[in-house]
C-alpha cells in the first residue's frame, strides 16, 4: 500500500461525512424542531430562594455568674450549620410543608394509593433543596410553576425551621434547667440537715457563738480564779488573826462561790473545747454550702429568663421573593444539545453503515 492509499484512508470518513452532510444536517434539523416543539410544550418553572447563616446558641444562653466570663459568638459554627442542614431536610418540616400547603393536591398525587408517600417524596426532592453554600451560609430553594407559590412556600419553610431550631435549643435548656432546679432541691435538703447537725452540736456542747464565746472563757476563768486566790488570803488571813465569825462566814460564802464558779467554768471550757473543732469545721461547710446554694439559684433564675426569652435561631440574609425569570427548561441549551447529539449520533451511523458495507465488500465469495 502507497502513500497515496493510506491517506485515501485516512481522509476517506470526513470526505464520507461530507457527501452525507446534507443527510445529516437534514435530520438533525427535524430532530432538533421536534425537540424545540416538545420542550415548548413543558411548562415554566420559577425558584425562589432565601439565604440565612446559623446563630450561635450562645445567644440562647444565660450570661455568666460572678467572675467568670467568656466571649459570645453570634454567628455558629460547623456543628450549628449541621444541624440546620439536618432540619431542612428532616421529615417534621416536610410533613408541615405538606399538610400547610396542601401538597398532595398540589402536585396531583392520588393520596388512596399505597405509593403516594414515596411519589410525594420524589416531587419534593425535586422541587425543594437545601444546600450549603460556598460563603458556609444555607440556601434554601423552592421551584414551582407558580412563582409566588414557591415564594411562600421556601418563606414558610425557612421560618418553620427557625421554629424547629430553637425548639431543639429551648428543649435542652428545658433539661438543664430541671437538672439545675434538682440540684437546689438537693442541696437545700443537704443545707437543711447540716443545719439540724449544728443545733444539735450547739445544744449539746452549749455553744452559741464560737467566737464570742471562746474570748468570754479566756477572760471570765482567769478573772475568777483571780478573784478566788484574793478572797481565799484575805479569809486566811483574818481567819488567824481572831476576826468576827460573822465576817469570816461571809469571806467563806465568797471563797466558796468563786470555786464553784471555777467548776462550773472549766466544765463548760470543757464542752466548750470538745465541740468547738467539729461546730467550727461544719460552720465552715454550711457557709461553702449556702454559697454554692446561693450561685445555684442564680444559675437557676438566670436559665428560668433565658429559657423564657426568645432568640433567633438563625441570622436571615434574605427571604424568597416573586421570581420573575423561569429556572427551567432552559430551552435555547436543551435544543442545541440536541442538535450537538444529534449530529453527532448521526455522523456515527453513517460510519458506521460504511464500515459494515466496506467489510461485505471485502468478504471472500
Amino acid at each position: 500500500m502507497n502513500s497515496t492509499d493510506t491517506n485515501h484512508q485516512i481522509l476517506r470518513p470526513l470526505l464520507l461525512l461530507w457527501d452525507q452532510k446534507f443527510k445529516i444536517l437534514g435530520w438533525s434539523f427535524l430532530i432538533s424542531v421536534i425537540a424545540a416543539v416538545l420542550v415548548l410544550l413543558k411548562p415554566n418553572y420559577y425558584e425562589s430562594s432565601s439565604l440565612f447563616y446559623p446563630a450561635s446558641t450562645d445567644l440562647a444562653k444565660p450570661l455568666p455568674i460572678g467572675n467568670m466570663s467568656k466571649d459570645i459568638e453570634y454567628y455558629g459554627e460547623a456543628e450549628d450549620l449541621d444541624r440546620l442542614l439536618a432540619i431542612a431536610s428532616s421529615g417534621e418540616l416536610k410533613e408541615y410543608l405538606i399538610d400547610k400547603f396542601d401538597l398532595y393536591d398540589h402536585y396531583d398525587i392520588d393520596t388512596s394509593s399505597s405509593k403516594a408517600r414515596y411519589a410525594m417524596d420524589l416531587m419534593l426532592n425535586k422541587h425543594y433543596n437545601s444546600t450549603k453554600t460556598k460563603l458556609d451560609a444555607v440556601k434554601l430553594s423552592v421551584e414551582d410553576k407558580d412563582p409566588e407559590f414557591a415564594r411562600d412556600m421556601v418563606n414558610a419553610a425557612t421560618h418553620k425551621l427557625s421554629e424547629i431550631a430553637q425548639r431543639i435549643v429551648k428543649e435542652g435548656q428545658k433539661i438543664q434547667l430541671g437538672s439545675y432546679k434538682s440540684t437546689v432541691i438537693q442541696k437545700e435538703k443537704g443545707l437543711k440537715t447540716l443545719t439540724d447537725t449544728i443545733g444539735r452540736l450547739r445544744d449539746k456542747y452549749q455553744i452559741y457563738d464560737l467566737q464570742s464565746q471562746s474570748q468570754a472563757y479566756s477572760e471570765l476563768l482567769p478573772q475568777a480564779e483571780a478573784n478566788l486566790s484574793n478572797v481565799t488570803s484575805r479569809y486566811l488571813s483574818l481567819k488567824n488573826s481572831g476576826i468576827h465569825r460573822d465576817t469570816l462566814s461571809v469571806l467563806k460564802s465568797k471563797v466558796d462561790g468563786y470555786e464553784a464558779q471555777i467548776a462550773d467554768l472549766r466544765i463548760k471550757l470543757k464542752n466548750f473545747n470538745e465541740g468547738y473543732l467539729p461546730l467550727q469545721s461544719l460552720q465552715e461547710e454550711q457557709e461553702d454550702y449556702l454559697t454554692q446554694l446561693n450561685l445555684d439559684k442564680q444559675r437557676v433564675a438566670q436559665l428560668e429568663s433565658a429559657y423564657q426569652s426568645p432568640f433567633n435561631a438563625i441570622h436571615l440574609i434574605e427571604l424568597g421573593e416573586v421570581p420573575f425569570i423561569k429556572s427551567r427548561p432552559k430551552r435555547t441549551f436543551v435544543v442545541l444539545g440536541v442538535a450537538i447529539a444529534s449530529v453527532l449520533f448521526l455522523s456515527l451511523l453513517v460510519l458506521i453503515q460504511d464500515f459494515i458495507k466496506s467489510i461485505k465488500i471485502n468478504k471472500p465469495e
